[in-house]
């Protein structure tokens, strides 16, 4: 079985083959947090990934307030507020960077600085969008008007939410990594997948990993 090492390793590749579900949506301010990545027993829960309906594995990955933990690594925590727009600004303190799973939220990546720090904006209006706007301009005028010049990209829910059909299909975990050895600069992707009508255990199926 893989293990958190083997994501640390080479999340990429770990994210083609492996769904990792965000266990917290809050996790405290924006900052440097501990964190761990934990299988779940098949029983529970399992993906699939190809039509073949080969089986892979679903991990959780959730974080600890305690401070230095056994088995927990650090990685930046950019926050997130039902209705709000929320940023941090990440650096080379930590090799990762996790916020919550997006359903329909908004991402905002800032340019990265020579010194390697970048702006990241987690913004979700989806009951509150502006008038005359959709919850996807919303959130984009609100990452803009946080970010200004220094936005360099929205991600929005078309960039991973809908299928071939334009529906609202699915949803995303994000992560951002410096690269091997924190070699950077940043990088950061979507894992988009779908959770399937099977009560139990839960079924998952991979959709594929988005670069933002």
């Amino acid at each position: 079985m893989p293990t958190q090492a083997d994501f640390l390793n080479d999340p990429w590749t770990f994210l083609k083959h492996h769904i990792v579900l965000m266990g917290m949506e809050r996790y405290g301010d924006a900052g440097v947090k501990w964190f761990k990545l934990t299988p779940l027993a098949r029983s529970k829960a399992y993906a699939v990934s190809t039509i073949f309906q080969v089986k892979s594995d679903v991990f959780m990955l959730q974080g600890h307030l305690g401070g230095p933990t056994t088995g927990y690594f650090q990685a930046y925590w950019c926050p997130y507020e039902r209705e709000e727009t929320r940023f941090a600004v990440i650096g080379t303190a930590a090799d990762f960077c996790f916020t919550a799973g997006i359903t329909g939220c908004s991402i905002g990546l800032g340019h990265e600085t020579a010194a390697g720090d970048k702006l990241v904006i987690h913004s979700n209006h989806g009951s509150t969008p502006a008038p005359g706007l959709t919850q996807a301009q919303t959130q984009e005028q609100d990452i803009r008007a946080l970010g200004g010049g220094t936005i360099h990209k929205v991600f929005g829910p078309s960039s991973y939410r809908l299928d071939s059909k334009g529906r609202g299909r699915y949803q995303g975990t994000v992560v951002g990594w410096r690269g091997p050895n924190g070699a950077g600069p940043w990088e950061f992707r979507t894992q988009t997948y779908e959770k399937l009508p099977q009560l139990a255990p839960e079924k998952y199926a991979l959709h594929k990993l988005v670069k933002m």
